[in-house]
Order: C-alpha cells, then structure tokens, then sequence
C-alpha cells in the first residue's frame, strides 16, 4: 500500500515520478524488437490460410527467376531449374520510356511470371514523385494502387495475360508463381491478384503463389484486404534494414509509432513478410512475421524507422541482385558480399 505525504505538492511529486517510470516501461516496451532466437518462426495466426509452406527452397527458386528478369536472356537462371522460356517482354511503361521487362517460363512444376525492378536514379524518382502528385488508382480486384505501378502495371499485363492464362489450362496441375525484386515485386502483386480475380471460378488459390523480394508498399488497406484474400500464399521476403521495403510509408500512429491500418489513405503492406534481420549467407535466421499490425509486424523490419539502407536493398542472399541475374545465375556470383568495399550505385542494367 502506497501512503502518500499529507502535502499536495509532494504527493504530486511523487505521482509524477509513478507516472513517468510507467511512460518509459511502456515506451521501451514499444521501442526494442524482439530478436528472432531460431531459424523461423511458424505461424500461430488465424489470419492467414496458408496451403504452402513458406520453405527456404521457394524463396531460392524464386530469387533466381527474380535475379534473371533483370537479363536480356534470362535462360542460364533457368536451366537448373529445368524450366523453359515461354515468353519474354520488354516494354516502356512510363513517361520517360523506362522499360518494363517480364518473362513467363515453364518447368515440370512450376509456371513461373517474373518482373524485373527498377533499373536506374531517373525511373526511381518518377516512381517517388508519381506517388506524391498523382492520386491512388482504383484497382478492378479491390482497394486502391501507387499510381506509377497502376500505370506500368496497365502496360505490361497485356501482353502476359493470355500466356499465362494459356499455360494454366493446357497444365492445370502446375502451381504458378509470381515474383519480381524491387519494383518488379510491387507488379508482381498486382499481377497475382488481378489474375486471382480474373480466374476465381477456375484457379484455386492454392495453386497461386507470391513470393517477392524489397517490395514496396502498393496500395491501401482495401487493396491489402482484398490481396490477403485472393491470394493468401503470400510472402514478401525483406533484407535487414531495406529501404524500398517501407516506402511510400505508411500511416504511423504518433502513440504506437507503429502502422495503423485506419487510415485507407496511405499505403499499407499485404502478405506475409518473411525478414532476415542480419546478413542471408546460408543458415542465417528468419522470422515469419505474424505478429501485430497484421502484415505490419512491429516486431520484425517495421521496428526499425530509422537507419534505413539501399545497400541492403540491392544485395539478397548475398548477392548483387541484377549483376547476379545478368552474369546468369552462376555460382561464383554468390561470392558478392555486401560487407565488402562495394559502393551502392545505380546502372543502366539494375541499381
């Protein structure tokens, strides 16, 4: 039992000192991460309908179909995968003529569609300065997307969708995965929705898979909902402290500090992330985030709003990831290591 002096002053006193030790106890409990303590951590929320197992395997399978996209001739990335190249596009989808590229290939297993990612300082500051002066744009599936993606997105998808529509009925036991880094992860995911919706009736969800790599935010609450719900194998895989993967930025609550998915104007994030806090060399720990925000997980790449990196951005599992694509897959690429005197610089053929 706490006996307060008869004073007003001291026992305001002494309340404020209460008070104040119970501000930093819950500010602290807000502000530190918890470090991941194995290799992942599996999912005890109800909130998502997995079919597939998240598995280090998919994530590599995908990567490699990622890394070739930013390749003229993505081929060599395939072959060990023993897939074949179906269809290949190369497009300009903005105002400056900045090409979108994308491949459709086909294995015993897989149909894989992969998008490449921003290639260069110009193309990246379209995207920036499109989300601040242009409005979202209505998306057919749900919710509302960034208007450079929607535009690029509106592009390229014709002359994908019958390929893979295609594909998909003369091999209807063949899962399909979609993938892409950077940007190509953001039409990425608006490519496995729109085709999610197209096909409801006839594709089952299961058999529909995202895997992306540095995605940025795409669209609002709505269209994260509607994401979620078309395709709940989802994930979004983030390295570290990468930048991308927390821009546009979403609504921050000024108590929580953390994203609030209240507020429908601002982007926020769907799927699953699978983040590695440290480096992605062979055996480094993961976390599946399932925690709260839901799809926000504090507690994973989201506890960190400051300090944020394009290095970590340009190397996953190891690698420079367009140098990686372009010299085709090869094993000796991943010898690239981030830790090493590489200066991150943008190239005509990757960043």
């Amino acid at each position: 039992m706490l006996v307060f002096a008869s004073s007003p002053m001291v026992r305001w006193g002494e309340m404020r000192t209460v008070l104040s030790v119970l501000i930093v106890v819950v500010a602290v409990q807000f502000a530190i991460p918890v470090p991941p303590q194995k290799k992942s951590y599996p999912s005890p929320s109800p909130y998502f309908n997995w079919t597939h197992n998240f598995s280090l395997e998919l994530a590599h399978l995908a990567f490699d179909h990622a890394a070739a996209a930013y390749s003229p001739t993505p081929k060599p990335c395939l072959e060990p995968y023993g897939s074949k190249l179906i269809k290949r596009v190369a497009i300009p989808c903005d105002r400056v003529w900045d090409e979108c590229w994308a491949f459709v290939s086909l294995s015993k297993e897989w149909i894989v569609v992969s998008f490449r990612g921003t290639v260069n300082r110009l193309q990246l500051t379209i995207e920036i300065l499109d989300d601040v002066l242009f409005p979202k744009s209505s998306f057919e599936a749900g919710g509302a997307v960034v208007h450079y993606f929607s535009a690029a997105f509106s592009t390229v998808w014709p002359e994908l969708n019958a390929t893979i529509a295609d594909l998909k009925e003369v091999y209807p036991n063949r899962s399909l995965l979609f993938t892409g880094h950077s940007l190509g992860g953001a039409l990425a995911s608006l490519a496995s929705t729109q085709f999610a919706f197209d096909h409801k009736d006839s594709v089952n969800s299961s058999e529909l898979l995202l895997v992306t790599f540095g995605q940025p935010r795409v669209g609002n609450m709505d269209y994260s909902v509607a994401h979620d719900r078309l395709v709940p194998n989802s994930w979004r895989i983030v390295h570290a402290k990468d930048l991308v993967a927390h821009i546009p930025s979403c609504y921050i609550s000024l108590w929580s500090r953390k994203c609030s998915s209240y507020h429908n104007h601002a982007t926020y994030h769907h799927g699953t992330e699978i983040w590695f806090p440290d480096d992605m060399s062979p055996g480094s720990m993961f976390r599946i985030c399932t925690g709260r925000p839901t799809n926000e997980d504090s507690n994973c790449s989201d506890a960190y709003y400051y300090n944020m990196n394009i290095t970590e951005h340009i190397f996953y599992f190891d690698v420079h990831v367009s140098e990686y694509g372009i010299n085709g897959c090869r094993n000796v690429s991943r010898t690239l290591s981030m830790r090493g005197n590489r200066t991150p610089k943008f190239k005509e053929d990757g960043f």
